[in-house]
């Protein structure tokens, strides 16, 4: 049984009658019209078909750039960057959660990244002084990467909620804004 959240009926942007259901294919059309769109609402079902094709394209980059060895992941992962965060927080905004919340999932690896790149370049250039101020750093680094990995599991099940029925602070709901 599908119900309204399954359903797209989104301010019909994405080309589809009222009632029907968003699909893999749909979804990531609707992802790139609304490149850098944050308001609105995002069904679950639009949210998690994004998600599969960011997974589904992040895989075959790499396995591109392991046989080419050009950095394509980096690419496609800067090109998809500001339409994952843009569906991730319409999704939150359909259960009535600030979009913002969803950084706790990225934190930690921002965070890595930063100290990585920071520990290379300190290497590659001799900075004693740069090295020696990461040891403390990798220990702060893993205390705030636990706790958003904690909390990233809150934002996870925010993700895999039902639509809140009603029109609430962001917008109707998916299946009621093309009506609007």
């Amino acid at each position: 049984m599908h119900g309204p959240d399954d359903q797209n009926m989104h301010q019909g942007a994405a080309g589809h009658a009222p009632g029907a259901k968003v699909g893999f294919v749909s979804a990531v059309k609707r992802g790139f019209q609304r490149y850098g769109d944050f308001t609105g609402r995002a069904s679950r079902a639009e949210f998690w078909w994004w998600a599969l094709f960011y997974v589904v394209v992040t895989w075959i980059a790499e396995e591109v750039m392991g046989m080419t060895g050009v950095p394509i992941l980096q690419i496609f992962q800067l090109g998809l960057l500001l339409p994952t965060l843009a569906v991730g927080a319409r999704r939150l905004h359909d259960i009535d959660r600030p979009g913002w919340m969803q950084i706790v999932v990225y934190l930690p690896y921002l965070m890595f990244y930063t100290t990585i790149s920071s520990a290379i370049y300190a290497s590659q250039h001799d900075l004693v002084w740069l090295q020696d101020m990461l040891g403390p750093v990798y220990g702060v680094m893993f205390v705030v990467a636990g706790a958003s990995a904690i909390l990233a599991i809150g934002v996870l099940y925010w993700w895999a909620k039902p639509s809140e029925p009603r029109i609430n602070r962001y917008g109707p709901p998916p299946h009621q804004a093309a009506l609007a």
